[in-house]
């Protein structure tokens, strides 16, 4: 985790929280979206902010929630070898 200051040099007296910084470089589209989801949660229940970096591996397509999955080709996807999530 990285602190931040403990104040802001431009605001004096001004309080910072601390706030987490997560890298992650080739990581599958599953546990992407399962951390992204834990993250969530623990903010929610009042953990500290958190700035995250990530690569997907395999390239992952990402559907939203609102978005149907039958407006994708699976098959296409599996033969090109991206993941789906």
């Amino acid at each position: 985790m990285i602190e931040s200051p403990a104040s802001n040099a431009l605001s004096p007296g001004l309080q910072t929280l601390p706030w987490r910084l997560l890298v992650a470089y080739d990581v599958p589209g599953a546990l992407n979206m399962a951390l992204d989801e834990a993250l969530l949660e623990s903010v929610i229940a009042g953990g500290p902010p958190v700035v995250r970096f990530y690569t997907w591996s395999p390239a992952t397509l990402s559907l939203g929630v609102n978005q149907a999955c039958e407006e994708i080709n699976r098959a296409e996807c599996q033969a090109r070898g991206f993941g789906v999530v």
